[in-house]
């Protein structure tokens, strides 16, 4: 590369060409002058100014012939823009197949991310579902084990009840055979034969005073 930059700013044209190495045509061809700004070339591409700049001026020995100086303003001609842009190309289809394939990896990886939280939504509605029958079925144990427990207070209620209705009536029974004077021995052990009556010890005896005075 040359480090002449003076040479950048000559006109070339095709009756005084460029004598030194180049991009063909060895002179400035431009359909519509005096061409397009750095800073056009620049916006027209995705560039930066800076970026242009330094893209020009990597190219710059094999443009010399296509960059012209006008009031402090760079131009470039047709065979300048075509060259920047074909040199750019590669590297931007690469890129942009990099993009495209990591763009492919990434909406595999949304797919099966997607598959999977569809899974998982699915197994946490089946398990939902099962603690709702499982709660359900608890509630109804649970009140099927209040009524037995009720039912056993009613009944043991019923059972104390009849237990002194019982009683209540050996103790009339003994009161009336005892008036009667007619405690026999059989009929003591009848009333001994009764449950839970307190009175056993006192029925012997008697039964035996009874049966001493009959004799």
């Amino acid at each position: 590369m040359t480090n002449d930059t003076k040479i950048i700013y000559n006109d070339y044209t095709k009756d005084s060409p460029y004598e030194g190495k180049c991009y063909p045509p060895n002179y400035w061809i431009c359909e519509k002058e005096p061409g397009m700004t750095l800073q056009e070339y620049a916006v027209s591409h995705n560039f930066t100014y800076e970026g242009a700049r330094r893209k020009l001026l990597r190219y710059k020995d094999e443009l010399i012939p296509h960059i012209r100086m006008k009031c402090g303003t760079q131009y470039l001609d047709d065979i300048a823009v075509k060259f920047l842009e074909s040199h750019g190309r590669k590297r931007a289809v690469k890129s942009e197949i990099i993009d495209t394939n990591e763009l492919k990896e990434l909406q595999q990886k949304v797919i099966l991310l997607t598959e999977e939280n569809q899974s998982l939504k699915t197994q946490c509605q089946d398990l939902t579902n099962k603690l709702e029958q499982i709660t359900n079925q608890y509630k109804e144990e649970v009140e099927k084990c209040n009524d037995l427990q009720r039912d056993k207070i009613q009944l043991y209620a019923q059972y104390v009840v009849s237990e002194k209705r019982s009683k209540h009536i050996q103790d009339l029974q003994y009161e009336m055979l005892r008036a009667a004077n007619a405690l026999t021995e059989k009929n003591a052990q009848i009333l001994l034969d009764a449950e839970h009556w307190n009175c056993i010890d006192d029925v012997k005896k008697v039964s035996l005073n009874v049966d001493e005075d009959d004799d």
